[in-house]
C-alpha cells in the first residue's frame, strides 16, 4: 500500500501540470466561443457558441474538483510516507544496527573522597541610612489653576525690580491683569500690568520694588473670559526692602 501511495506522489506535479494545460485549453474555448457568438448574427450559431462556452464552464468545474481532490489526497497520503525523495525502482538498503559491547569494571573500585568545604565568614550586614524626613507639602495660595503665580513665592522678601512668573489661561479667555495692594489684605487695588494673550509657565508682567515704600504689599493675579467674568484670583504676599 506505502509503494502505491509514493507512486501517486511522484506523479501529483504531473497531474497539476495537465490540470493547468487543461484548464488554458478551456479558457481558450471558452474565449472563442464568446468572440464568436458575439460577432454572429444568426440564432443556430449562437447557440452552438453557448454549448461551447457551457461545456467550457463544466470542463473548469470539473478540473477544479480534480485539483482538490489531488491537493487534499496528496496531504493525507504524506502521513504515511516519511519524508524525502523515493524512487520506486532503487531498493531500499537496512540501516545496520550497532550492537554496544559490554565493558568489564575493574575488580577494585577506590571511592574518592569529597573534599570538605569550608565556610566562608560573612561580613556584618551594613545599617541602611535612617529615612529621610518627607518634605513639607506646597501650600497652595491659588485656587484656580489658570491663573497661578509661580514666581516670587508666598512670603517672599524682593529687593529692586522682579519678573512675575506664572500662567494665566481660560478656555473662554479675554485678557488678565496684574493688580498691587498695601498690605495682607488689601482695601484697594492698583494695575501693575496686563495682557489680551494667555500665558503658560511664562512671564506676566514686572514689578518694580523701587518704586514703592519698604514693607508688605499683596499681588493678584486676575483672569477675565470673554464675559466679563472671573474665576478666583491668585494672591500672594511678598516683602519689600530697600
Amino acid at each position: 500500500m506505502k509503494a502505491v501511495i509514493k507512486i501517486f506522489l511522484q506523479y501529483v506535479p504531473w497531474i497539476y501540470a495537465a490540470c493547468a494545460l487543461a484548464a488554458l485549453w478551456t479558457l481558450r474555448m471558452v474565449i472563442l466561443a464568446r468572440a464568436e457568438r458575439r460577432r454572429t448574427i444568426f440564432p443556430l450559431i449562437k447557440e452552438t457558441a453557448r454549448n461551447k462556452m457551457r461545456r467550457g464552464y463544466w470542463i473548469a468545474f470539473l478540473l477544479a474538483l480534480l485539483l482538490g481532490g489531488t491537493y487534499w489526497s496528496s496531504l493525507q497520503a504524506s502521513q504515511f510516507v516519511p519524508t524525502g525523495k523515493f524512487s520506486f525502482f532503487t531498493p531500499t538498503t537496512p540501516t545496520p544496527v550497532l550492537i554496544a559491547t559490554p565493558t568489564t569494571l575493574p575488580s577494585s573500585w577506590t571511592p574518592t573522597p569529597i573534599p570538605t568545604v569550608t565556610p566562608t565568614p560573612t561580613k556584618a550586614p551594613t545599617k541602611a541610612p535612617p529615612p529621610r524626613p518627607p518634605k513639607p507639602p506646597v501650600r497652595l495660595h491659588c485656587a484656580y489653576n489658570g491663573a497661578v503665580i509661580i514666581s516670587p513665592a508666598p512670603d517672599a522678601t524682593i529687593r529692586g525690580i522682579v519678573p512675575i512668573v506664572g500662567t494665566a489661561r481660560h478656555p473662554n479667555f479675554q485678557y488678565y491683569k496684574l493688580e498691587l495692594g498695601i498690605g495682607a489684605n488689601p482695601k484697594s487695588w492698583s494695575y501693575l500690568s496686563g495682557k489680551k494673550q494667555q500665558v503658560v509657565n511664562g512671564q506676566l508682567g514686572i514689578f518694580n520694588g523701587r518704586t514703592v515704600p519698604a514693607g508688605v504689599y499683596t499681588i493678584r493675579l486676575m483672569v477675565v473670559d470673554n464675559t466679563g467674568n472671573y474665576p478666583p484670583p491668585c494672591r500672594i504676599t511678598v516683602r519689600v526692602v530697600h
